[in-house]
């Protein structure tokens, strides 16, 4: 993707925390600027846990400001932060939930929050209401371009990946002719716990950083790190001087949080922002879906999983037992029958299977307007993927998996082209010259100068 694809777009950015615009698209939004971008950024929580609402707030707002997003554009939905280690989450309650701090409704300090300004109440907090607001953002903006956390180790990341992309299903299902680019980002792996590569002649490109408690190599299980989407950022991102770097003056902005570490610093500022795409184009959104048995609603959602508990992510695996459709096992000849609601063309199909699912499918059956056709296929990264298909003025479509095996699947998507991805090359350590070693030294006296004014602030003002 290059980042002209950005050029006089609107684009909205779901963070779930005041300072998550710096993890997941700092450089971008430097980068945007320049392009006549209308920029839009949505918290999801006040991240009021340790630090008082009202602080965390006017941080972003002077962040976002020295990334170019004016104040105008900055909506707050207004729930409570949670630690990793509480015991639930309100993602995790349908009813009425109450924060481990007695918060019961949304909020924001002497202002009015999204709910508040659209229904003049606040929302008791609740999965439902937490889902509709995110509905309603993306309902009311219709952006061109949407980026959004992933699913990584944090209770907050997980329920806003989760509730974003719950939302965009019903809006793809319900909005048929829209279809924004999608990306989804980690804000651990690839930047706040990602590697301190910036003390390098040449700054390297991007790696994940895997989590010794995932179970999966990109923490959402349906992802391949080669086919993550990589858009450089400014060249001024790159500047090793860091008082002239503008991402590290931003960043700088949120003196209540403990990224004005070195180690920190050096994670985040990096050449490359990683993505990766959700692609919103499937024809599934304009056909009617029918299964021989389960439910087809699953099969075109958006959602890839869906997860029960989504807590305690730093010392157990990810709970993945949610967002699937199961086949009868005595259904023998398992079928989905999609009716488009017009002639499409088909170039590439995919399949995903639910993760726990322990069939493995040598062989998928399409019948094309009544034309059967066998193809073999092999299932990576929990996907069967059939590609370069080339059918033409297709106006129904069988799949037909012939197992006696439970089979469940979470997702099904049907293209009319594809998008081919770019697998780079991974770029080896330069040794830093005298030059970059003397800058890093006085790096290294900003940064504890920072960190030493921040502490001084912190025990004044917060």
């Amino acid at each position: 993707m290059n980042i002209e694809e950005f050029h006089n777009k609107k684009i909205l950015i779901f963070c779930p925390h005041e300072d998550d615009e710096i993890n997941i698209a700092g450089g971008l939004l430097l980068e945007l600027r320049k392009l006549d971008c209308e920029v839009k950024v949505i918290y999801s929580t006040n991240g009021d846990w340790f630090i008082n609402a009202e602080h965390r707030i006017k941080e972003a707002r002077k962040c976002l400001k020295k990334l170019g997003v004016p104040e105008s554009n900055v909506i707050f939905l207004g729930y409570p932060d949670c630690l990793f280690t509480n015991e639930s989450h309100l993602y995790m309650a349908n009813e009425n939930w109450v924060s481990p701090k007695g918060i019961q409704k949304t909020y924001l300090p002497n202002e009015e929050e999204y709910h508040y300004k659209r229904h003049r109440e606040h929302a008791r907090l609740s999965r439902e209401n937490f889902l509709s607001d995110i509905f309603e953002v993306i309902e009311e903006e219709m952006a061109d371009i949407l980026i959004c956390i992933d699913y990584d180790e944090h209770c907050d990341h997980r329920a806003l990946s989760l509730g974003f992309e719950n939302a965009m299903g019903r809006i793809l299902n319900e909005y048929k002719e829209y279809a924004p680019i999608v990306l989804k980002a980690f804000a651990y792996p690839t930047a706040y716990d990602g590697f301190a590569d910036f003390k390098t002649h040449k700054l390297l490109k991007t790696r994940f950083k895997r989590n010794e408690v995932s179970l999966y190599n990109c923490y959402n299980p349906y992802y391949n790190w080669k086919n993550r989407v990589s858009i450089d950022v400014l060249p001024s991102v790159k500047n090793k001087f860091l008082l002239l770097n503008p991402l590290f003056i931003a960043m700088m902005k949120h003196i209540s949080q403990p990224i004005y570490t070195d180690n920190i610093v050096y994670r985040i500022i990096n050449r490359d922002q990683i993505f990766f795409r959700r692609r919103t184009d499937n024809l599934l959104y304009h056909s009617k879906v029918k299964v021989s048995s389960g439910d087809a609603k699953i099969l075109k959602d958006f959602m890839l999983f869906d997860s029960s508990d989504i807590m305690n992510g730093v010392t157990k695996s990810e709970v993945i037992d949610l967002g699937y459709t199961k086949f009868n096992k005595l259904d023998n000849e398992k079928r989905i029958q999609v009716i488009f609601d017009e002639k499409v063309d088909i170039e590439e199909i995919n399949i995903y299977q639910f993760v726990k699912c322990e069939t493995k499918l040598q062989q998928i059956k399409l019948v094309v307007d009544n034309k059967e056709i066998v193809y073999n296929t092999k299932m990576k990264d929990y996907c069967y993927s059939l590609k370069k298909l080339k059918l033409t003025q297709v106006e129904k479509l069988d799949i037909i998996f012939e197992c006696c095996a439970e089979l469940e699947l979470t997702e099904l998507e049907v293209f009319s082209n594809s998008i081919n991805c770019i697998e780079e090359k991974e770029e080896k350590e330069v040794e830093s010259t005298l030059w970059d070693r003397i800058i890093f030294v006085a790096d290294d006296v900003i940064i504890f100068a920072y960190r030493c004014i921040a502490k001084i602030l912190r025990c004044l003002f917060y």
